[in-house]
């Protein structure tokens, strides 16, 4: 299979070699992979990314996860910045806003979460808003993940040893078992701690878990 993952995410390590390097092959080969998701694996209702395509006989398995979407807000939001060309900015907030409506759920009682599996997926959807967030001003989409994991450590811990659930809103254990899980939590806080530092003007680390409609 082909997979946006893996193809995504080679784009992503080719704009950051380019922005190190300057050499344009960095920059060619991550605009041909980023056109290729974009044309294949992109529904265009939604605006997420389906996950693979078969290459033996073309079948496309439709499944959606945030580090398919993670990865190609992060890419649009580098290409924006080393070209200057608003379609790919236009491109970054459409699926950031696309991410966001698929992947989080209201939660009763509790306000809107994140999807309630693979952690180690939806740090991956954080690096491409704080990608995005660096070329515009809209924080909803990652304060609302700010509230989520802000919750998850008062409510979605295991008492004795702390592992975090896979579901911040505390509702299910999940595989807390997995190291993904919990060496993503260490991820995603480290990159709010600074994102923080850098957005002094972001507001208290605690934010409420009920977000504006978007």
């Amino acid at each position: 299979m082909k997979a946006t993952n893996v193809t995504a995410l080679s784009a992503t390590l080719a704009l950051q070699l380019y922005q190190q390097e300057k050499q344009e092959m960095y920059l060619t080969s991550a605009k041909r992979w980023y056109a290729w998701v974009k044309q294949y694996m992109l529904d265009p209702v939604d605006k997420g990314f389906w996950n693979s395509v078969s290459i033996k006989t073309g079948a496309i398995n439709y499944a959606k996860w945030t580090y398919n979407s993670g990865a190609m807000i992060q890419n649009a939001a580098l290409l924006f910045k080393i070209t200057g060309d608003q379609a790919y900015l236009a491109d970054a907030k459409a699926w950031a806003q696309g991410a966001y409506n698929i992947f989080t759920r209201n939660v009763a009682n509790q306000g809107r979460f994140y999807t309630a599996n693979d952690p180690w997926f939806t740090a991956v959807l954080l690096r491409g808003y704080l990608e995005l967030n660096t070329v515009d001003a809209n924080t909803a989409y990652i304060d609302t993940l700010v509230a989520n994991v802000d919750y998850a450590w008062d409510h979605a811990r295991l008492p004795d040893t702390r592992q975090f659930y896979e579901d911040w809103s505390g509702s299910d254990l999940g595989r807390y078992h997995s190291l993904l899980t919990q060496v993503a939590m260490v991820e995603i806080y480290a990159r709010i701690s600074i994102w923080k530092k850098k957005n002094k003007d972001a507001g208290p680390f605690r934010r409420a878990l009920h977000q504006p409609a978007l």
